[in-house]
């Protein structure tokens, strides 16, 4: 099954999956499941089943057809890895290490999710307590992220923090005209 989006889309295609079989999982729920990933050993596929499970599963009805979509979604490897007949344990080559560039990729498509969710909770928690109510809070995420998403797609070698630095300052610059705009109608 060809997934889009690396870790993070096949656990949303998971969560989607699930919704389609009738079993009523919502945003809080793949929110949860996306925590849990980082507390759980991603190789540990039990591990994740019953992390997801703890999140998603509130009924014992539901049980099944989850279990069903997990193994879907979440296949176990078949078979033992091979070998060549001079290879030895440990060596360049060994098949049982774990694929650190795929590692590497789902941690930064986690951390870069959950960063910008952070950055919002943060902003927003910061405007609440100020007791100033800020609309634009959802357009100026929006922004960024199209923004970030574009530098990303225009320059693939660029730097993860670059790139949010500088669709954060063009998003803020935009925020600013607008609430200037804003001020001087009203």
């Amino acid at each position: 099954m060809a997934v889009k989006g690396g870790l993070l889309g096949r656990e949303i295609g998971f969560f989607d999956a699930l919704r389609a079989a009738g079993v009523p999982v919502a945003l809080s729920e793949l929110l949860d499941a996306t925590r849990a990933m980082g507390v759980v050993d991603l190789l540990d596929r039990e591990a994740l089943r019953q992390a997801f499970a703890a999140t998603a599963v509130k009924r014992p009805n539901h049980r099944a057809t989850y279990d069903r979509l997990f193994d879907l979604w979440w296949p176990a490897v078949t078979g033992e890895p091979t070998r060549g007949a001079a290879a030895e344990p440990g060596a360049a080559g060994d098949d049982d290490a774990p694929d650190t560039d795929a590692l590497r990729d789902a941690l930064r498509d986690l951390l870069l999710n959950v960063s910008i969710i952070s950055l919002v909770v943060v902003g927003q928690t910061v405007v609440l307590l100020m007791k100033h109510v800020d609309l634009s809070v959802g357009s100026v995420v929006g922004l960024s992220a199209f923004l970030t998403g574009s530098l990303f797609i225009a320059m693939p070698g660029l730097p993860v923090p670059l790139a949010m630095a500088a669709s954060r300052a063009a998003a803020s610059g935009a925020s600013e005209k607008v609430g200037c705009a804003v001020n001087t109608a009203a």
